[in-house]
């Protein structure tokens, strides 16, 4: 399968790339900075080039790592701006290119369990979140743009084409059960 991988030079990103070229597929990284695995520096801020990313590739699926991880790296107003931009830029191109199958990581962090406990266990993604920083703000809005393309949304809301829903991946933690937080069965 051809994949491109958007932050292929990031602490996770490059394990990633790794991995699905060692599973034998045909890889293309991209991220803001060189690297091992970035075969392509690509801005995923700038629409054109995520399109040509995705064209160089003939990608039939996308993983999305690429993101500013954490508060602090740069400042919180590009840390939030432009992992939105760029989550939304890279979705929206899939959308309208035909990709269906798009994976995107997201971040426990919006769950906000740094300020409190889980409200319940085993969380999944009924759990309410509650970002406690900019990245974990720009990882929610992350994971309604994908839900917009992914066909969650409305139909009169989303663009015609859309990425399948079933092929978007958000989020999944799994705290241990901590005292006063209610038990919640998987699925439910």
């Amino acid at each position: 399968m051809k994949v491109l991988v958007t932050g292929s030079s990031g602490r996770i990103g490059h394990y990633a790339v790794e991995d699905l070229v060692n599973a034998g597929h045909q890889v293309l990284g991209i991220d803001i900075v060189s690297g091992k695995n970035t075969g392509l520096v690509v801005d995923l801020t700038k629409a054109g080039e995520i399109y040509q990313a995705l064209a160089q590739a003939k990608a039939e699926t996308v993983v999305h790592m690429g993101a500013w991880a954490n508060p602090g790296v740069v400042p919180d107003t590009r840390t939030y701006g432009e992992n939105v931009q760029g989550s939304f830029n890279l979705f929206q191109a899939c959308a309208e290119l035909g990709i269906k199958r798009v994976v995107s990581a997201s971040s426990a962090q919006v769950y906000g369990f740094a300020g409190a406990p889980p409200e319940f266990v085993r969380v999944d993604e009924s759990h309410p979140t509650r970002p406690i920083n900019c990245y974990a703000l720009s990882k929610v809005a992350g994971e309604q743009a994908a839900d917009r393309h992914g066909g969650k949304a409305q139909p009169d809301d989303r663009d015609a084409g859309g990425i399948d829903g079933g092929g978007v991946l958000a989020h999944c933690a799994q705290p241990q059960a901590e005292a006063g937080s209610k038990q919640h069965p998987p699925g439910q």
